[in-house]
């Protein structure tokens, strides 16, 4: 049998450390409250930095895009 020597704990936490990068929907929204039309139009990647990138289709950046956090 091979010999076998554990890996130190740094390298185990590099490689098993879950990823902080967090992906969302971002949507159109038409209408009012009473008929209200959802489209999604791309995504947002944000990171544990609190960094943001916007990746969103070309066809719909027809207007300004509104992100925000619910705690």
């Amino acid at each position: 049998m091979p010999d076998i020597t554990p890996a130190p704990a740094s390298l185990l936490e590099a490689v098993f450390t879950p990823m902080t990068e967090y992906t969302h929907n971002v949507y159109s929204v038409k209408g009012d409250r009473l008929a209200m039309t959802l489209t999604k139009i791309g995504v947002a990647q944000a990171n544990s930095q609190g960094d943001i990138q916007l990746f969103i289709n070309p066809d719909c950046a027809t207007g300004k895009v509104l992100l925000y956090r619910k705690d």
